[in-house]
């Protein structure tokens, strides 16, 4: 795509005003996996520690990425404790991860008889 023809590249009018192209939209919400929201509810349910966190959670395999895009996105917060140690250190959802959870929560379920 040449620079020119991106949708919200500004064009000058005659006159020398701006004029843009088309109306820009809003980001679409990230899309969110179930993975994601699996974690997102863990934290929701209890205070967990940074430890307990990342014994849940970690890995070290480069697609298993969950933790790092929760706190590139915004969706949880580390939050220091009293003391240097692990389990002093907590970890929450932040207004933006709740508000995901929240918007993806699913009913229950229905039991059919």
């Amino acid at each position: 795509m040449r620079i020119d023809d991106h949708p919200l590249v500004a064009e000058v009018t005659s006159t020398g005003a701006p004029r843009t192209t088309a109306t820009a939209r809003p980001p679409a919400p990230p899309a969110v996996s179930s993975l994601m929201l699996d974690m997102l509810e863990w934290l929701a349910r209890a205070p967990r520690s940074y430890g307990d966190a990342m014994e849940a959670w970690r890995s070290s395999c480069p697609r298993f990425t969950i933790w790092e895009d929760a706190l590139g996105d915004g969706l949880i917060r580390v939050e220091r404790g009293a003391g240097p140690a692990m389990n002093e250190t907590r970890v929450a959802l932040t207004p933006i991860g709740r508000a995901m959870l929240s918007d993806h929560r699913c009913a229950e379920p229905v039991a059919v008889s």
